[in-house]
């Protein structure tokens, strides 16, 4: 995309946000935005939690299995 027509997009979302009735709300859309941010990095702390817990578990299953084993 050349630079003058990129200009010109940028100059228009400009006079269209500034524009009254637009039905667009920067402040909204930027707290919608954190939202969905804030809830994957929950999701993405519980999936690791998650797995390091199930391999916590499988290694002291092993454990357990190889010193009960071993006797």
């Amino acid at each position: 995309m050349r630079e003058s027509t990129l200009r010109a997009l940028e100059d228009l979302l400009r006079r269209v946000l500034r524009a009254p009735g637009h039905g667009i709300e920067p402040g909204a859309q930027s707290l919608a935005v954190h939202d969905r941010v804030q809830t994957r990095r929950w999701r993405v702390a519980a999936v690791l939690a998650t797995a390091v817990a199930v391999v916590a578990v499988l290694a002291v299953l092993g454990w357990y299995a190889r010193w009960h084993g071993s006797g």
